[in-house]
């Protein structure tokens, strides 16, 4: 049953990795992202070292879902709006953890990315405004007062679908509260007190360099060859949100080297 459960959980991940790759590249280059995914040391080392059912599991139904979201921030329609909140539910049921990190490593970005799509299908041919969001159009918000028409003009094309956003935002978090709610009141209720257990991969792999190996190098495996030039290009042109998300992903697979990722699995702890 596990082996089953597992191999549909890597379909259901490789499949979202295609349809999420989608909203950023080409299909070629999605479906490359695909494959290499599906060779990648880390699903090797999560799924045949490891075993981290729940972990793989959703993911692949978060992935799966986010194209929703992508289509509810740019294009409305409930449909998508429903598909988005079940998504994120499911997702939650099957690893809460999964949510809660996604929401800051997939939807941000992914929200940012949309907005500029909708910011793009309803600009009109004016000067004022050229629908769509860049680093120059954020500053805006934050320049003289002598500019603020134009950055209300510029900004226009977003207002709907940052609305539409914030709507979905507040629903997934309540699906997510509804979700995890009878586990929420076991674990408040139930007088075995649950502490920390100790993993490799929240020590410092400064001091442990042997845990840096397994739980930071074999993961990433090749990927940190391409990490430079992936950051770069990204940085430089449209993917900056995407670059950034993946910045950061660097940053919490440095384990307890860094101030972040300690504080993060502290918060989560506690």
């Amino acid at each position: 049953a596990f082996c089953v459960v597992m191999l549909a959980g890597i379909l259901l991940l490789t499949l979202g990795t295609y349809r999420f790759s989608l909203i950023w590249v080409p299909a070629r280059a999605a479906g490359y992202a695909a494959l290499a995914l599906v060779v990648s040391s880390s699903v090797s080392e999560t799924v045949h070292l490891f075993g981290q059912l729940p972990t793989i599991f959703s993911l692949g139904l978060f992935l799966n879902g986010l194209p929703w979201v992508y289509r509810w921030i740019v294009e409305g329609r409930w449909g998508n709006f429903l598909a988005a909140v079940t998504f994120g539910a499911a997702t939650t049921a099957a690893h809460h953890v999964t949510t809660l990190f996604g929401a800051v490593l997939f939807i941000i970005p992914m929200a940012l990315q949309a907005l500029r799509t909708a910011a793009e299908m309803a600009r009109r041919p004016t000067r004022a405004s050229s629908g769509s969001l860049t680093l120059d159009t954020l500053r805006q918000l934050f320049s003289r007062r002598g500019r603020i028409g134009h950055s209300r003009l510029a900004l226009r094309p977003f207002l709907w679908p940052f609305l539409r956003g914030m709507l979905l935002a507040v629903s997934l978090v309540a699906a997510m509260v509804l979700t995890i709610l009878p586990y929420w009141h076991w674990s408040v209720t139930d007088p075995i007190t649950q502490v920390p257990i100790p993993h490799g991969s929240r020590e410092s792999f400064i001091s442990r360099p042997d845990l840096g190996l397994v739980f930071f190098l074999m993961p990433w495996g090749a990927s940190l060859i391409a990490l430079p030039y992936a950051l770069y290009k990204g940085a430089t042109s449209r993917l900056w949100p995407l670059a950034g998300s993946v910045a950061l992903c660097f940053v919490l697979g440095t384990g307890g080297t860094t101030p972040l990722p300690r504080l993060l699995l502290r918060g989560a702890f506690d």
